[in-house]
């Protein structure tokens, strides 16, 4: 018995067995090896364009996560400090580096008049506090890192909102910054 024969007779089998016809021996491949490599070659351009589109993907993101969020300052309103979160190993571990998407998306700044924080990738989203508004600011601080928490009024209704994450020295920073604007007036 010929090996081809064999190799016909095996998939008629199979083919008995699964219920379907058998495949034309025309149909079977002379050289599985060739079809093998040519398959293979295949899947490796998919993964490598796959891999590329992902990287564009991820840089559109970036570019559009950190576009200008300038604050149209007032008349006569001056910049007090501006700026994002801290960078942190752990929330880039936790969130498998999509935290630098969001930390991108944020700015805090803090001007003569007001406190501004803006956040969103897709939605941009801003909150103004008139400084005139504050009532309290209170620092939660810890060895590596801070927050502050901005307490305001408007509309008789109390709101508390939060800056950070910030490393320990800027969120002390930041809460004097705003302590002392609103001290010179806030107008």
């Amino acid at each position: 018995m010929e090996a081809g024969s064999s190799t016909e007779k095996l998939a008629e089998e199979l083919a008995a067995v699964e219920g379907e016809a058998a495949p034309a021996p025309s149909a079977v491949p002379e050289d599985d090896g060739v079809t093998a490599a040519a398959a293979q070659s295949v899947r490796r351009r998919q993964e490598v364009g796959g891999a590329v589109a992902a990287l564009v993907a991820l840089a559109s993101a970036v570019v559009f996560a950190s576009r200008a969020s300038r604050v149209q300052l007032a008349d006569g309103e001056q910049m007090v400090l501006s700026m994002r979160p801290r960078p942190g190993v752990w929330r880039y571990v936790r969130t498998l580096g999509f935290w630098e998407l969001q930390r991108l998306a944020t700015r805090y700044t803090i001007t003569d008049r007001r406190l501004v924080l803006q956040n969103g990738l897709g939605e941009r989203v801003t909150r103004v506090v008139p400084l005139n508004a504050i009532g309290s600011v209170v620092v939660r601080a810890g060895p590596v890192e801070g927050y502050v928490e901005v307490e305001s009024r408007s509309g008789g209704r109390a709101r508390r909102t939060s800056v950070g994450p910030l490393t320990t020295r800027r969120a002390r920073r930041v809460a004097a910054s705003i302590l002392e604007a609103a001290r010179q007036g806030g107008r």
